[in-house]
């Protein structure tokens, strides 16, 4: 597990800017650090450098407003220039090899997502809107060993949870409300048909999460937008 109290070293740091970026950024790894634990927020990490290429389409990406706002909205957020020297040591932190690179740690030190290399606009889309990436893809760090009962629930693949933003028995209700939470931005939703008592309903479903309080921590973005959300706990 990497801790957020790993970082705190760099708190003491001089506050120069190794950190220039979109202002949607916090200047500094330090300032990040502090404000997704004082706030329990997920941090993400931009790793990039100086003459990275292969980063200019992820800046551009990440300068867009509604990316910027999305991004506001569900992190506390740093870019990382690795050619610094407090860059290497954070990406050392995180074995960092390539740039462009992405990391998203829970305020408790788990990573929740880390890509990196050739990473594109389109690779962490999902990520930055709807805090979603493929099961496959997510890559999670193992819990203290003396936190057995938490690191039981992390890793126990008989279950899921997701954001529940409605359920219909009518299939047509169902889909017209997908199509709406997906025209806000939200790719990761999918309509779930189920069987109760010889009838088929449909319930509509944003996400996919290890834990209900991840969970909870993305509902805020749906009720800003306007949907009535609860978490839904299922069977993978």
């Amino acid at each position: 597990m990497i801790n957020l109290s790993s970082l705190v070293w760099l708190v003491f740091l001089p506050a120069t800017a190794i950190f220039q970026g979109p202002a949607e950024f916090d200047k500094t790894l330090s300032k990040a650090v502090a404000r997704a634990s004082d706030e329990q927020r997920q941090l993400m990490l931009y790793f990039t450098s100086t003459n990275c290429k292969k980063c200019k389409s992820l800046d551009e990406y990440f300068a867009q407003e509604g990316v910027q706002k999305a991004l506001d909205d569900r992190y506390v957020s740093a870019r990382v220039n690795i050619d610094e020297f407090d860059g290497q040591a954070c990406g050392q932190i995180y074995e960092i090899t390539e740039v462009p690179a992405i990391v998203v740690v829970k305020p408790d030190g788990t990573i929740t997502a880390k890509k990196q290399g050739g990473v594109k606009p389109d690779d962490i889309h999902s990520l930055v809107i709807n805090g979603f990436i493929p099961k496959s893809e997510i890559i999670s760090e193992p819990m203290a060993a003396t936190d057995n009962k938490k690191s039981e629930r992390q890793l126990n693949k008989d279950e899921a949870y997701a954001l529940q933003v409605g359920f219909f028995s009518n299939q047509e209700n169902a889909n017209n409300l997908k199509q709406e939470i997906e025209s806000k931005g939200y790719d990761a939703t999918r309509v779930n048909p189920e069987q109760r008592d010889n009838k088929t309903f449909y319930r509509v479903l944003v996400g996919e999460y290890a834990d209900a309080q991840y969970a909870r921590t993305d509902m805020k973005s749906l009720e800003k937008s306007g949907f009535s959300v609860k978490v839904h706990k299922y069977r993978p």
